[in-house]
């Protein structure tokens, strides 16, 4: 009953970000994780909505609980280095980002533009001679 529940919420979750409601997303994901608190799927959603929610916090915990649950899970490392990299903790995320990028033997491309990404926001704010 717990499950149906839970992937009831998960399925409304999903819904609800692909109309970037990320706020109510993660309201629900949050409900999931009440009923099934190692929901890798639930957990991938928060992470991703907390962060454009800009609760990079709650982002990095998401992503944290996920890489406990799954050490190889390249989503959930990117999300965790891109959730560290937000608030000014750039050497550590950029640690996470490109770990992820080698796991996938520079393959996936989302992971690669995301290391990029973040690359030239720290080359563009000088601190690049400092990561």
């Amino acid at each position: 009953m717990q499950e149906d529940a839970a992937e009831w919420l998960i399925t409304q979750a999903e819904t609800i970000l692909r109309n970037n409601d990320f706020q109510t997303a993660a309201f629900f994901t949050d409900r999931a994780l009440t009923l099934e608190p190692e929901n890798k799927k639930a957990l991938a959603i928060k992470g991703f909505a907390e962060f454009m929610c800009g609760n990079y916090t709650l982002c990095e915990d998401a992503n944290k609980k996920a890489l406990e649950l799954d050490p190889n899970d390249t989503y959930a490392m990117k999300g965790l280095g891109l959730a560290l990299h937000k608030p000014g903790n750039s050497a550590r995320g950029l640690e996470y980002l490109e770990q992820a990028v080698k796991m996938t033997n520079y393959a996936d491309a989302d992971i690669m533009n995301d290391l990029n990404y973040v690359l030239r926001e720290i080359e563009s704010s000088g601190m690049l001679k400092s990561v």
